[in-house]
């Protein structure tokens, strides 16, 4: 039988929430105190437990501890899957943070539920283009457009993927209907544009490069306006029009300097005029920037780097540290790698080898071991699906970094995402934690 409300608690969880809803911050920590002597009672009914543990997370917000907020959002998610309000402001955070995975888990869920936001949609919209979830992204948007079908900015953003994804004919009609409900947005029309060159839709294209050259837009972003510039610029060379091309292939990148497509242009219109200098120059900028990218890559010690934290989460450390050691010989300069390496190192008793890596670490961060390196290296790991090794590591810069709740909250997570419920419930016991100081 489920337990019965007690009027009691039933008014202290209606006070609490009139605090934290008063927005001071000495009214909304009183709040906080009030709902966690609520949870800790025995027995408690699962809505006022629910209200009581989402009351409490957003007042740790606005006082201050985020991760702590974090914590207790996830928890509720965890014991409770369905939970709108824990599963938005999971996902708003993570965004917020740069956090591109965890963005999309919990917005896809509560798309399920009923329709995003703008903040949500814009979100889960960025996240899914960055870490390229391509089919989860479309049934998302499917699902938002059931809920708005005027929503341009969903017909948008599914456009986009389908463009990435060869789907022409979806990307052309997405595309049309994003113009139709906002026509003054620049970046549905470059990509109407270039779905419409892509499907050989030459006079169609020619009508769209038209109204982008004469139409009147909303501020947009300069790789958007980077974009729209190559795509006339496109034209203008496909038409003979060489000096246009030259004109707007360099205004795309003034605007965007990091555009390959800008780029390899400008070795195109060279060519064109028969200026071999130029063009030389321009395809040794296009190669510099291919470079750069590759480079920043790090593909085979990144390699090294996820083998051997598969290696230690099949207790294996000894082909952990040679792995890491690979990486390292790779890539001399891969912090994560020293972050794995030095504390794996000492704990097999290479001191010799732990002292080098720790040195080396120092070395590159200015005469200090940092724990923010052992952070990212973490963050790294959970993300590549080692989440026992991650919180190993969360734990470790949580050591070099007293005081912040940062690692502890990941470390937490980290483990429940691992299976393991009784040590996340234990590494979190300093968030759930009363506050020791304003």
């Amino acid at each position: 039988r489920a337990p019965a409300r007690d009027p009691a608690v039933v008014r202290a969880l209606e006070e609490a929430s009139s605090r934290i809803a008063s927005g001071r911050p000495e009214d909304q920590l009183a709040a906080a105190e009030t709902l966690r002597g609520i949870l800790a009672s025995d027995r408690l009914p699962e809505e006022i437990e629910q209200d009581a543990r989402f009351g409490l997370a957003r007042a740790e917000l606005f006082t201050g501890r985020r991760w702590a907020a974090i914590w207790q959002f996830t928890w509720l998610v965890h014991e409770h899957p369905d939970h709108a309000g824990a599963l938005s402001a999971l996902g708003l955070l993570a965004y917020e943070d740069g956090r591109w995975e965890d963005v999309l888990a919990p917005l896809a869920s509560l798309a399920r539920q009923r329709a995003l936001t703008r903040d949500e949609l814009v979100a889960f919209a960025d996240a899914s283009r960055r870490r390229n979830r391509f089919e989860l992204a479309d049934s998302l948007f499917t699902v938002q457009l059931e809920h708005e079908p005027q929503d341009a900015m969903s017909y948008r953003a599914r456009g986009t993927l389908r463009r990435r994804v060869g789907d022409l004919a979806g990307a052309i009609s997405d595309f049309e209907r994003a113009v139709e409900f906002a026509p003054r947005d620049l970046f549905s029309w470059v990509g109407l544009a270039d779905a419409q060159s892509a499907a050989g839709e030459t006079a169609a294209r020619r009508v769209t490069l038209d109204y982008l050259a004469a139409g009147e837009f909303d501020p947009a972003a300069p790789a958007d306006s980077a974009r729209a510039d190559v795509l006339r610029a496109r034209a203008a060379l496909d038409a003979g029009s060489l000096d246009e091309a030259r004109t707007l292939a360099d205004r795309a990148v003034a605007c965007d300097s990091t555009s390959l497509d800008a780029l390899q242009l400008l070795v195109r219109i060279e060519r064109a005029r028969g200026n071999r200098d130029a063009a030389r120059r321009a395809a040794e900028t296009h190669r510099r920037r291919l470079a750069e990218i590759e480079n920043a890559s790090g593909a085979l010690a990144v390699k090294k780097f996820v083998q051997a934290a598969i290696a230690l989460e099949a207790a294996d450390s000894t082909a952990a540290l040679s792995e890491l050691a690979d990486a390292i010989r790779e890539d001399p300069e891969f912090p994560y790698a020293y972050a794995l390496f030095a504390p794996l190192a000492r704990e097999l008793g290479r001191s010799t080898d732990a002292r080098a890596a720790f040195t080396r670490l120092r070395e590159m961060s200015g005469g200090h071991v940092p724990g923010p390196i052992f952070l990212a290296a973490a963050y790294d790991l959970r993300e590549r699906g080692v989440p026992a090794v991650a919180a190993s590591l969360f734990d470790f810069a949580a050591g070099r970094l007293p005081g912040d709740e940062e690692p502890i909250c990941f470390a937490a997570i980290s483990r429940l995402e691992a299976g393991d419920v009784d040590g996340a419930v234990a590494t979190a016991a300093p968030l759930t934690a009363a506050r020791t100081a304003p």
